[in-house]
């Protein structure tokens, strides 16, 4: 039996449901990447947990509620469970994405905001896979189709703006710095590539995860709109009333060699100019929380955080809320934190409104998934947009006191170089 036809199966045993109801039953000899390499529908989604084995592709809609997430976590929590597996893979889920902020244009089909349980779900803990069918009693069965799995050639790219215009747009930032009007802003720029034909997202997006391990990957689609995101940066968790954030900003490059990356770490934990950028970041955490009556305790000193291409100042943020806080109101408070905007994040927010010639969307946004017990969301940063026949791809730079416009670009350069040589190697 194909993997549709089971699917179908399962979703035909759910016929008289009157609300939300989940199937599920282990699945052999296919995993949540081979199955969006595989197949496709015209919505789909994609998350994989930074730090549990845990990968999950999601076909069609079952729900797409309009509530906010602590009625969602409601929503999920009703669900009537059907099969045996463990926790993890019984577990109903909602996936988020959103605009960074409110001025901020959505992704054609996707909106602003979408929140979606969808129909079909492949769950991989570790070794194990789980198919797993959500139906609510007016949802409709997802047509799955095979993925064209021809060669596609994707032309070189243009950005927005060009060197010349960040340098400018970083300029500017400069001087509203040094009259103190903010201590930091961050700017972000995207290069653009016109699509000559419907791109095969599920191949190109499991072929960029394939080299980003220690990351979110988040993905939504609808229709030929695309969101997706291979994010370093937790914005928070909360499970009870427990929250772990984390500050993640400067950057330096990977080194060539063991002892050439050590240099590049050390200088990056050295350098006065990045810790006061990642010391912004950690205020703003611990005084936002602290603001929601939260208890709360940070490391002591930043860490480096490698990736594959570049490394980070980490900070681990812990917090025990009193009872009441919902994660709306986590979310409202802490997005968007000076690693993606700046300080004070409402002056910092209009400043790069202002200096950036297109809409971020939802590149910066909150994304993540819903649980009844549980949110996990990160910063869709590292991230993509398809839409109107271009792909868009995203990186961004904090600017403070004692920034250089050409280093600024050099670091997006860096944070973009990892995007734009998979799409060049065959996939």
């Amino acid at each position: 039996m194909t993997l549709p036809e089971q699917a179908k199966s399962l979703w035909h045993s759910l016929a008289d449901t009157q609300q939300l109801a989940r199937a599920i039953v282990p699945l052999a000899d296919t995993t949540a990447r081979d199955v969006i390499r595989s197949y496709t529908a015209h919505d789909l989604c994609y998350w994989a947990y930074r730090d549990r084995d845990i990968r999950i592709a999601g076909f069609g809609v079952a729900a797409c509620p309009d509530l906010s997430l602590t009625a969602t976590q409601e929503l999920l929590a009703s669900a009537k469970l059907i099969g045996e597996a463990p926790a993890e893979a019984r577990r109903a889920r909602a996936y988020l994405g959103a605009s960074f902020a409110a001025g901020d244009e959505g992704i054609g089909a996707l909106g602003r905001r979408r929140l979606v349980v969808p129909a079909i779900e492949i769950i991989d803990l570790g070794e194990n896979s789980y198919l797993a069918v959500n139906r609510m009693p007016d949802a409709t069965f997802p047509e799955l189709r095979s993925s064209q799995n021809s060669p596609f050639a994707i032309d070189s790219g243009h950005s927005v703006p060009d060197q010349a215009g960040w340098c400018e747009a970083v300029s500017h930032a400069l001087h509203e710095l040094r009259i103190g009007t903010l201590t930091k802003v961050v700017l972000s720029r995207k290069v653009v590539f016109d699509l000559q034909k419907s791109l095969p997202i599920g191949r190109l997006f499991a072929h960029f995860a394939d080299r980003t391990p220690a990351a979110f990957h988040c993905l939504h689609k609808s229709g030929e709109d695309v969101f997706f995101a291979l994010t370093p940066e937790r914005l928070f968790r909360m499970r009870d009333r427990h929250v772990e954030s984390e500050a993640v900003a400067g950057t330096r490059l990977r080194g060539h060699n063991d002892p050439h990356d050590t240099k590049l770490g050390e200088e990056l934990l050295e350098s006065d100019k990045d810790r006061r950028e990642h010391r912004n970041v950690v205020e703003h955490v611990v005084r936002t929380l602290r603001a929601l009556g939260g208890d709360v305790t940070a490391e002591e000193q930043p860490s480096l955080r490698k990736l594959p291409r570049v490394q980070h100042l980490y900070q681990r943020i812990d917090c025990q809320l009193p009872a009441g806080v919902t994660t709306d109101s986590v979310l409202s408070t802490l997005h968007p934190t000076p690693a993606v905007c700046g300080e004070p994040p409402a002056t910092s927010l209009s400043l790069l409104q202002r200096l950036e010639p297109f809409s971020r969307g939802w590149y910066a946004g909150p994304v993540g998934v819903i649980s009844a017990d549980e949110v996990d969301l990160a910063v869709g940063i590292r991230a993509g947009a398809v839409e109107a026949g271009t792909l868009s791809l995203f990186a961004g730079a904090g600017i403070v006191d004692g920034s250089e416009p050409l280093a600024e670009w050099h670091e997006t350069e860096a944070k973009l170089a990892w995007m734009l040589e998979l799409l060049q190697e065959p996939w």
